[in-house]
């Protein structure tokens, strides 16, 4: 049975939060100085496993009617998650795993097999359907991304490479949840690197 994952909660790297743990931002942060300020996102690890498919690998009955699923089906998705180990493996960057909310434990399981044990794995908890970051009544919600860049800033990080579901190309503009991620990230300081070949399911609808 895969162990299961400790994941650091992005409210304990939070410098102006009670929960602040400062040891352990400085070895995050020192973890991240070590890869040149770089780290991977990935959006929704899972996301399509646990709600569009079910253990068939036919589609749920709330997403037969998007767009998406007349250019993809579980065996595009299955191909997709297949080539995720490869890229986990070369790539040890500091990971941070943006989670919607209330799928914390199913997500966690989900990637429990998938060769994490041993990386630095932050958690950041969206809104369901959205990337966008959960911060309680503590935030306003037109502030959050706002208040990501911040906390994100406070660890030294420059570079995100950005992965995961969903993504994909829509009027002349990416667009889905990665899309979405990589528009508010790039506002500010941050350089953003599309892993187009890691978005899921990267197609023109």
């Amino acid at each position: 049975m895969s162990a299961v994952l400790r994941l650091i909660s992005i409210n304990e790297l939070r410098p102006d939060r009670s929960r602040f743990n400062r040891a352990l931002h400085r070895k995050v942060k020192q973890e991240i100085y070590r890869h040149g300020g770089r780290v991977a996102m990935w959006m929704h690890p899972g996301f399509s496993r646990l709600h569009v498919y079910d253990t068939e690998g036919k589609v749920r009955k709330e997403w037969q009617r998007s767009p998406l699923m007349r250019h993809t089906d579980s065996n595009h998705y299955q191909r997709y998650c297949d080539g995720l180990p490869g890229f986990l493996e070369q790539a040890s960057l500091p990971l941070l795993l943006f989670i919607e909310d209330g799928q914390f434990e199913l997500t966690q399981r989900w990637l429990a097999d998938k060769g994490l044990a041993d990386r630095t794995l932050i958690s950041v908890v969206t809104a369901k359907g959205q990337p966008r970051p959960l911060w309680g009544n503590e935030v306003e919600p037109r502030n959050t991304w706002t208040y990501l860049r911040y906390v994100l800033e406070e660890l030294s990080i420059s570079t995100v490479h950005l992965f995961g579901e969903t993504g994909y190309s829509h009027s002349n503009k990416f667009d889905g949840c990665v899309g979405m991620a990589r528009d508010e990230l790039a506002k500010d300081v941050f350089s953003v690197v599309l892993r187009e070949e890691l978005i899921y399911p990267n197609v023109s609808i």
